[in-house]
Protein backbone atom coordinates (compact mmCIF):
# COMPACT_ATOMS: atom_id res chain seq x y z
CA UNK A 1 0.00 0.00 0.00
CA UNK A 2 2.71 2.39 -0.25
CA UNK A 3 1.96 3.86 -3.95
CA UNK A 4 -0.91 5.54 -1.57
CA UNK A 5 1.11 7.57 0.99
CA UNK A 6 2.78 8.97 -2.02
CA UNK A 7 0.41 10.87 -3.37
CA UNK A 8 -1.51 13.89 -2.56
CA UNK A 9 -5.67 13.84 -1.74
CA UNK A 10 -6.69 15.08 -4.82
CA UNK A 11 -5.11 11.76 -6.80
CA UNK A 12 -6.48 9.41 -4.48
CA UNK A 13 -10.19 10.76 -4.87
CA UNK A 14 -9.59 10.64 -8.33
CA UNK A 15 -8.42 7.07 -7.62
CA UNK A 16 -11.30 6.26 -5.69
CA UNK A 17 -13.86 7.31 -8.12
CA UNK A 18 -12.31 5.96 -10.92
CA UNK A 19 -12.28 2.49 -9.15
CA UNK A 20 -15.93 2.93 -7.98
CA UNK A 21 -17.27 3.88 -10.90
CA UNK A 22 -15.45 1.08 -13.23
CA UNK A 23 -15.87 -1.50 -10.48
CA UNK A 24 -20.03 -0.86 -10.49
CA UNK A 25 -19.54 -0.97 -14.53
CA UNK A 26 -18.00 -4.17 -14.26
CA UNK A 27 -20.07 -6.07 -11.49
CA UNK A 28 -23.26 -4.88 -13.36
CA UNK A 29 -21.89 -6.13 -16.61
CA UNK A 30 -20.72 -9.61 -15.37
CA UNK A 31 -24.42 -9.97 -13.67
CA UNK A 32 -25.70 -9.08 -16.91
CA UNK A 33 -23.84 -12.10 -18.68
CA UNK A 34 -24.72 -14.24 -15.63
CA UNK A 35 -28.42 -13.58 -15.21
CA UNK A 36 -29.47 -11.76 -18.18
CA UNK A 37 -33.25 -13.01 -17.87
CA UNK A 38 -33.69 -10.93 -14.38
CA UNK A 39 -32.18 -7.73 -16.55
CA UNK A 40 -34.96 -7.82 -19.29
CA UNK A 41 -37.87 -6.70 -17.03
CA UNK A 42 -36.08 -3.29 -16.63
CA UNK A 43 -36.82 -1.99 -19.58
CA UNK A 44 -41.19 -1.65 -20.23
CA UNK A 45 -42.26 -4.85 -23.01
CA UNK A 46 -43.27 -1.85 -25.26
CA UNK A 47 -39.70 -1.46 -26.21
CA UNK A 48 -38.58 -4.84 -26.48
CA UNK A 49 -41.17 -4.83 -29.72
CA UNK A 50 -38.95 -2.13 -31.22
CA UNK A 51 -35.44 -4.21 -30.82
CA UNK A 52 -35.12 -6.49 -34.22
CA UNK A 53 -32.88 -8.37 -31.15
CA UNK A 54 -34.16 -11.32 -28.47
CA UNK A 55 -34.38 -9.76 -24.70
CA UNK A 56 -31.86 -12.26 -23.86
CA UNK A 57 -29.29 -11.23 -26.64
CA UNK A 58 -29.57 -7.67 -26.20
CA UNK A 59 -28.64 -8.14 -22.10
CA UNK A 60 -25.85 -9.91 -22.81
CA UNK A 61 -24.35 -7.31 -25.23
CA UNK A 62 -25.09 -4.26 -23.12
CA UNK A 63 -23.24 -6.78 -19.99
CA UNK A 64 -20.42 -6.50 -22.62
CA UNK A 65 -20.46 -3.27 -23.13
CA UNK A 66 -20.39 -2.34 -19.44
CA UNK A 67 -17.80 -4.90 -18.49
CA UNK A 68 -15.39 -3.18 -21.18
CA UNK A 69 -16.45 0.68 -19.86
CA UNK A 70 -15.44 -1.01 -16.29
CA UNK A 71 -12.18 -2.34 -17.82
CA UNK A 72 -10.76 1.02 -19.15
CA UNK A 73 -12.17 2.80 -16.06
CA UNK A 74 -10.38 0.33 -13.48
CA UNK A 75 -6.92 0.25 -16.05
CA UNK A 76 -7.14 4.21 -16.47
CA UNK A 77 -7.57 4.14 -20.07
CA UNK A 78 -8.79 6.61 -22.16
CA UNK A 79 -10.40 8.14 -19.03
CA UNK A 80 -11.90 11.63 -20.97
CA UNK A 81 -13.77 9.53 -23.85
CA UNK A 82 -14.99 6.13 -21.83
CA UNK A 83 -16.24 8.61 -18.92
CA UNK A 84 -18.18 10.62 -21.49
CA UNK A 85 -19.32 7.09 -22.83
CA UNK A 86 -20.48 5.78 -19.22
CA UNK A 87 -22.26 9.06 -19.05
CA UNK A 88 -24.30 8.60 -21.92
CA UNK A 89 -25.03 5.47 -21.18
CA UNK A 90 -26.34 6.08 -17.67
CA UNK A 91 -28.53 8.60 -19.15
CA UNK A 92 -30.10 6.37 -21.87
CA UNK A 93 -30.40 3.71 -19.03
CA UNK A 94 -32.47 6.33 -17.16
CA UNK A 95 -34.54 7.25 -20.27
CA UNK A 96 -35.64 3.81 -21.41
CA UNK A 97 -36.02 2.52 -17.77
CA UNK A 98 -37.78 5.35 -16.30
CA UNK A 99 -37.26 7.38 -13.20
CA UNK A 100 -37.19 4.99 -10.42
CA UNK A 101 -34.65 3.56 -7.80
CA UNK A 102 -32.43 2.30 -10.24
CA UNK A 103 -32.67 6.25 -11.80
CA UNK A 104 -31.86 7.81 -8.95
CA UNK A 105 -28.45 5.60 -8.31
CA UNK A 106 -27.80 6.15 -11.79
CA UNK A 107 -28.02 9.89 -11.30
CA UNK A 108 -25.47 9.55 -8.85
CA UNK A 109 -22.70 7.28 -11.09
CA UNK A 110 -23.48 10.10 -13.79
CA UNK A 111 -22.03 12.51 -11.53
CA UNK A 112 -19.38 9.79 -10.72
CA UNK A 113 -18.75 9.79 -14.06
CA UNK A 114 -18.44 13.28 -14.76
CA UNK A 115 -16.06 13.84 -12.08
CA UNK A 116 -13.73 11.45 -13.63
CA UNK A 117 -14.24 12.88 -16.58
CA UNK A 118 -13.16 16.41 -14.83
CA UNK A 119 -10.20 14.98 -13.49
CA UNK A 120 -8.75 13.38 -16.43
CA UNK A 121 -9.46 16.47 -18.36
CA UNK A 122 -7.31 18.21 -16.00
CA UNK A 123 -4.96 15.82 -16.44
CA UNK A 124 -4.41 15.71 -20.16
CA UNK A 125 -1.94 17.62 -21.68
CA UNK A 126 -4.62 18.91 -24.52
CA UNK A 127 -7.50 19.87 -22.12
CA UNK A 128 -10.79 20.88 -23.56
CA UNK A 129 -12.15 24.24 -23.48
CA UNK A 130 -13.30 25.13 -19.76
CA UNK A 131 -16.78 26.53 -21.27
CA UNK A 132 -17.46 22.48 -23.20
CA UNK A 133 -16.44 21.53 -19.59
CA UNK A 134 -19.01 24.33 -18.14
CA UNK A 135 -21.84 22.84 -20.71
CA UNK A 136 -21.45 19.71 -19.38
CA UNK A 137 -21.90 20.10 -15.66
CA UNK A 138 -24.71 22.39 -16.27
CA UNK A 139 -26.36 19.49 -18.54
CA UNK A 140 -25.86 17.19 -15.55
CA UNK A 141 -27.12 19.27 -12.55
CA UNK A 142 -30.30 19.58 -15.04
CA UNK A 143 -30.34 16.15 -15.38
CA UNK A 144 -30.05 15.09 -11.99
CA UNK A 145 -32.95 18.43 -10.88
CA UNK A 146 -35.32 16.87 -13.85
CA UNK A 147 -34.85 13.31 -12.81
CA UNK A 148 -35.33 13.78 -8.25
CA UNK A 149 -38.76 16.15 -9.63
CA UNK A 150 -39.97 13.62 -11.94
CA UNK A 151 -39.44 10.70 -8.75
CA UNK A 152 -40.83 12.61 -6.25
CA UNK A 153 -43.51 14.19 -8.42
CA UNK A 154 -44.33 10.95 -9.70
CA UNK A 155 -43.86 7.71 -7.30
CA UNK A 156 -41.32 6.69 -9.94
CA UNK A 157 -43.49 6.84 -12.59
CA UNK A 158 -42.14 8.96 -15.61
CA UNK A 159 -44.13 11.33 -16.72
Amino acid sequence: MRFLRRRKSNDLTFLVTRFAVGSLFLWFGMDKWIHHQAWVGWLDARAWEAIPLSPGIVIILVGAFEFVVGALLVAGLALRPVAVVAGISLAVGMVLGGVNEAAVRDAVVLGCSLAVFIQADDRASRKLPRRWVRTVVTGYVLVLFLVGILFLGNHGKLL
